[in-house]
């Protein structure tokens, strides 16, 4: 049986007092529109919140089984050299 590798990224959510990134993977059918400076919706503590792509890459060792998905990909937003 194959291993199934998700597409993992970072999201700083766009909320007053949260100052860290979270890891969330990527559904299949938005992973070619999701990359560094994308506006996405994520699930964050019970509440449906914006935020940012600023990484393709995750900086914690989260299980990935345990990752939420990315909810809404609203567009790509600034250049990776300005996020």
């Amino acid at each position: 049986m194959s291993e199934v590798t998700r597409f993992v990224v970072e999201v700083v959510p766009d909320v007053t007092g949260i100052d860290r990134t979270f890891d969330y993977f990527v559904p299949e059918e938005m992973k070619s529109s999701v990359d560094i400076g994308s506006r996405v919706r994520v699930n964050l503590n019970g509440r449906r919140v914006g935020g940012w792509v600023v990484a393709t890459e995750p900086s914690s060792q989260s299980n990935e089984s345990e990752l939420k998905p990315i909810l809404k990909c609203s567009g790509i937003g600034p250049d990776e050299t300005i996020v």
